[in-house]
């Protein structure tokens, strides 16, 4: 009895088998977001009600603390993986027109979290629009949580003319390696952009939560010379530093409504790793935006003349309106253009050609 019950049980296990091979494979469309996300917003999701907008893929938040040694002062990271992204063998896709072209890393400005835990929903998750374009672009999308408390900023630590020798320069090298570059600052190696990047990615591969895309993760670590970054503001400042003085550099970047530091000293027009004619890597490609009613445009453009920008664009004062056609203002009184560069939906043209047809996306 004993004998033919194992025997008849054998195509019943079998078939449990084939069953989560099959969801492993069959839904390996994308990711299980269940299994490892602190919070998410599913794709194909544009609620006014609840808020939420997200078409070209899935948000997923997730805590520092779960990747390492990282603490959770600055948000939790956010995710975005676009619509199918792994093929029917649950690999991630190399062909055809949902081939995913690579990771895109995004660094938001100061004080800004890319998902705020304590905040309200739905505007939990940061940066949506923007993300969701990235996605649309078929990248995986990494927007990081990295030093940038107000406190922390170059603008707070090294006021013009005021913080000497390459101070902005010591405290953005510190901030991207956790070394202690600067004496202004304290940041700690487990707390830089590179380990904060390092241990996500390691944390998404070793777990098999997420399969990176090819040549952007190789033994254990991120290949910065495959991977595109941007920011905005005070992030696209320290994009520009991670462009311009990481040795091997990056594949792109683009830089929105920022990109430039006060100079470090009365003898100069910005600080000194802008004006430096050291570029510690190969030469790359980047993109930029900058928008009208934004009253920093003077130093933005600077900038960016300095940095060798090109394209660069700049977008017509408007009325700038966010995904829901509500008016972008600041302080409730006029149009921002500052924050208008990231959240204005009527803005998305001028993002598409410094960020992705003309700039930092060409492939």
């Amino acid at each position: 009895m004993r004998k033919n019950l194992s025997f008849n049980l054998c195509p019943f296990f079998a078939f449990i088998g084939l069953i989560i091979t099959f969801s492993n494979l069959a839904f390996a469309g994308m990711p299980n977001l269940d299994s490892f996300c602190v919070d998410k917003i599913k794709g194909n999701n544009v609620n006014a009600t609840n808020g939420l907008y997200m078409i070209n893929g899935d948000l997923c938040a997730i805590n520092p603390n779960e990747t390492g040694d990282q603490n959770s002062n600055y948000g939790f990271h956010s995710i975005g993986v676009p619509h199918n992204y792994y093929d029917g063998n649950g690999n991630v896709r190399t062909s055809g027109s949902y081939a995913i072209r690579g990771v895109w890393v995004h660094l938001g400005g100061s004080a800004g979290k890319p998902y705020d835990p304590n905040g309200s929903n739905p505007e939990k998750f940061k940066s949506q629009l923007f993300m969701d374009e990235i996605m649309q672009r078929r990248y995986l999308v990494i927007k990081l949580a990295y030093p940038n408390a107000a406190e922390e900023t170059t603008a707070y630590l090294c006021p013009e003319n005021q913080g000497g020798n390459d101070c902005a320069g010591k405290v953005r090298r510190e901030k991207l390696t956790g070394i202690n570059y600067s004496n202004k600052i304290n940041i700690g190696s487990a707390q830089s952009i590179e380990r904060r990047l390092d241990k996500l990615m390691d944390y998404l591969v070793s777990n098999n939560f997420i399969k990176m895309p090819l040549g952007s993760y190789v033994n254990g670590s991120p290949v910065y010379p495959e991977i595109i970054f941007s920011g905005h503001s005070e992030g696209a400042s320290q994009a520009a530093y991670i462009a311009k003085h990481r040795a091997g550099g990056v594949k792109a970047s683009c830089y929105i409504a920022g990109a430039f530091d006060p100079p470090d000293s009365s003898n100069s027009d910005a600080a000194d790793w802008i004006e430096s004619s050291v570029q510690e890597s190969n030469i790359w490609k980047q993109g930029a935006l900058r928008v009208g009613n934004d009253d920093k445009n003077t130093f933005w453009e600077l900038g960016h003349d300095l940095l060798g920008v090109a394209p660069q664009r700049e977008a017509p004062s408007l009325v700038y309106h966010d995904k829901w056609g509500n008016e972008i203002k600041i302080n409730g009184a006029y149009s921002d253009g500052h924050l208008a560069a990231m959240g204005a939906k009527n803005l998305d043209y001028y993002r598409e050609k410094a960020c992705f047809s003309d700039g930092a996306g060409i492939e």
